[in-house]
């Protein structure tokens, strides 16, 4: 049976809790939510948001760095879906060509199609 681990200490009842940063900064770097590091740590969530707000900020920002890497690597690894993604995300691409019908302000009339039997004989 595995025991839970107990990072919080309490010196004395009503005295502040050590946090363990580098379990904040792990979890937070995974993409653990504040109310699952609080949990963990046995804090509440607002305690966690408080005190330790830049190391939150800065796991969590190192977390997209490293999956925005390891996105951009498997597209320029050939990944079709992810090149196409990218390209949307980043360069503003999309599926659909604009076509403007429009010159000088004149609609441009296209001639309807004609089958066979529907073109006048002269």
């Amino acid at each position: 049976m595995t025991k839970t681990p107990t990072p919080v200490k309490r010196t004395r009842p009503g005295a502040q809790a050590t946090i363990d940063l580098k379990v904040v900064e792990g979890m937070a770097g995974v993409g653990a939510t504040n109310v699952e590091i609080a949990d963990f740590l046995g804090l509440n969530e607002g305690t966690i948001r408080k005190r330790c707000g830049d190391t939150l900020t800065k796991a969590r920002a190192s977390l997209k760095t490293r999956l925005r890497q390891a996105q951009l690597k498997a597209a320029l690894g050939g990944n079709p879906a992810l090149l196409i993604w990218l390209g949307k995300q980043m360069l503003g691409q999309s599926d659909q060509s604009k076509l403007d019908l429009t010159s000088a302000g004149h609609q441009i009339v296209t001639p309807p199609i004609l089958w066979s039997d529907q073109i006048p004989s002269e």
